[in-house]
């Protein structure tokens, strides 16, 4: 187990600039609280990390999210018609790592669970690269309705 000092140490070295800084509106990050600075980011990757849970439980994971907000944040990007046609809906439970959805709808689902949690900065990592040209097309259209208003750091 680390110790807190040794943890407030590794955390500090996951910000460190060699030169300049990093601002977020117009103050330095290693000013900023980590865990505040963490909940203002999402990330979208091209291998999302799905649980062995229902997809409700998957887009809330992390918040207490009503089924609401959950199914709202599902009609933003577009998503809740995929989940509405499954036999259990938001209920389904997605197998290990995901493994009873498509590559598309796995990462639908990431993307709905950052609209849930509503960052102002997005890291969008090679997000569509394993899919073919419809899934990636659909994909696309709900990152540009996630990159609007926020911060996006695109890695292609």
């Amino acid at each position: 187990m680390l110790s807190e000092n040794t943890n407030q140490k590794n955390q500090q070295a996951l910000f460190h600039l060699w030169k300049g800084e990093v601002l977020l509106d117009g103050e330095n990050i290693k000013n900023l609280k980590l865990e505040w600075l963490m909940s203002q980011i999402g990330l979208v990757t091209q291998e999302p990390t799905l649980l062995s849970l229902s997809i409700r439980d998957n887009i809330a994971y992390g918040r207490d999210a009503t089924s609401l907000q959950i199914e709202d944040a599902a009609e933003t990007d577009h998503a809740h018609t995929f989940i509405s046609s499954l036999e259990k809906g938001y209920d389904t439970q997605v197998g290990s790592a995901g493994l009873s959805l498509t590559e598309e709808q796995k990462i639908r689902l990431l993307v709905v669970r950052v609209v849930l949690s509503n960052p102002c900065i997005l890291f969008l990592d090679e997000v569509t690269g394993g899919l073919d040209f419809e899934a990636e097309r659909s994909v696309q259209e709900a990152l540009d309705l996630l990159m609007l208003g926020r911060s996006t750091i695109i890695i292609a």
